[in-house]
């Protein structure tokens, strides 16, 4: 049975402002939380230490594809959240159909080598850096929790590596990006495909939520 989120207050956590992509709901408390699995699961505690506990918790935001068949902009609504080390928490059914498990990882998955060995070892679909330390907390309170997720990159996109430098915390430094660019001129086509797909995967956020 879908979760009722009539049941207000449900939470939307998103790693960073621009997946909000200006979504507005009268029944929904939207929230940022910053980028990785330690930003998220300090500031959902403090969200949690300051309010009355919600109804559901929904991890939304951005991912990355770890199987062939999805593309950029896919939804992924996983059925369970996995980590490297074999924690798992279960996924609250809701309006969407469950379709893929979450790998949660601490760190960008840039190179595609990497992305389809995750895939193998952890029968995963995709891959976060926020929904296990979301998930982790949801488990503890004993409060439901749910994730949307849509492709930014597919397992056949390698992102730069030069990404955990100039914008480890999903803010660009810009001194470190004019540094990068110096020393190799094509990042900056990368960095301009990378933002064209991720255009595409907060849109289809904004249609799901």
């Amino acid at each position: 049975m879908a979760t009722d989120v009539s049941l207000s207050p449900v939470w939307y956590l998103f790693a960073l402002q621009r997946e909000t992509c200006g979504i507005r709901r009268a029944d929904v408390r939207i929230e940022v939380i910053g980028m990785g699995p330690d930003a998220a699961r300090e500031n959902t505690e403090r969200l949690l230490r300051a309010s009355a506990p919600p109804s559901l918790i929904v991890s939304v935001g951005i991912c990355g594809g770890l199987r062939d068949g999805l593309n950029v902009g896919d939804l992924v609504v996983p059925c369970e959240v996995v980590t490297v080390d074999r924690q798992l928490w279960k996924c609250e059914p809701i309006a969407l159909p469950a379709t893929g498990r979450l790998l949660s990882v601490n760190r960008i998955v840039s190179s595609v080598e990497e992305k389809r060995r995750l895939h193998i070892e952890h029968a995963a679909d995709i891959v976060d850096m926020e929904a296990a330390s979301i998930a982790a907390i949801c488990a503890e309170r004993g409060i439901p929790f749910a994730a949307i997720k849509a492709i930014s990159d597919t397992v056949s996109d390698s992102l730069p590596s030069e990404l955990k430098q100039i914008a480890p915390n999903g803010h660009v430094r810009i001194g470190k990006l004019l540094l990068a660019i110096g020393k190799r001129p094509s990042l900056l086509a990368d960095l301009l495909r990378l933002q064209r797909m991720t255009s595409i995967a907060i849109a289809s956020l904004y249609e799901a939520a």
